[in-house]
């Protein structure tokens, strides 16, 4: 667990961690419209734990102006309906006990490539050299299925997968650093993969308990 603004509990603290989630934070900030000079100043605020730490401040803002110019919010082929929205989905009752999974979503959106809802999920990844590669493959992992399946429980007919939004650094300390890489795919969810999620989800709880 973790204070706001503060060192972790303990005294551990985790640069890289909070480093990605400052960079969340500052998105949402601008997904919200409130500009690039307001989401960089709430990116140096989530990171005030780390003071000593100038070259992941110069590294982060550098990476979030990148992003503001690669995509100027009043440009995006999409509407926002919502960020950080809370997802809740009832799993049903197994073993006598009464399951819900809850989650959150980076941000909820309307467009895309076939007319509906989907959620932009924001990923801050390292890499060792400048290259456009595709997407990981990982990007279908229980996290973004479990998403799918609570807004379909939900009864959420207009939802149709996720767009996947990637922004790639060099590792931290690299010398003579390339310009960040930005990538972003629409990654549509079938009702096979969703049935397929909740058979697994019941099965795993199931071994659980």
């Amino acid at each position: 667990l973790h204070r706001r603004k503060i060192a972790p509990i303990g005294g551990v603290k985790k640069p890289e961690a909070d480093y990605g989630h400052a960079i969340h934070v500052a998105l949402e900030n601008w997904f919200k419209g409130f500009g690039e000079e307001d989401s960089l100043a709430v990116f140096e605020r989530e990171m005030i734990a780390y003071p000593e730490i100038e070259d992941m401040l110069v590294d982060g803002e550098r990476l979030l102006k990148g992003y503001f110019r690669r995509y100027p919010f009043e440009s995006e082929s999409f509407r926002i309906i919502a960020a950080e929205a809370n997802v809740e989905a009832e799993i049903g009752v197994i073993e006598g006990t009464r399951h819900v999974l809850l989650g959150r979503l980076d941000t909820l959106i309307e467009g895309g490539i076939v007319e509906g809802e989907w959620d932009l999920q924001h990923k801050t990844l390292t890499y060792n050299r400048n290259a456009e590669d595709e997407p990981p493959k990982w990007v279908l992992d229980w996290h973004t299925l479990g998403y799918a399946w609570a807004q379909r429980k939900a009864g959420n007919s207009r939802y149709q997968g996720t767009l996947l939004d990637i922004l790639r650094k060099q590792k931290r300390g690299a010398k003579n650093p390339s310009p960040p890489v930005y990538l972003r795919s629409w990654i549509p969810v079938t009702d096979e993969m969703v049935a397929r999620f909740e058979r697994e989800l019941v099965e795993t709880i199931g071994r659980v308990l």
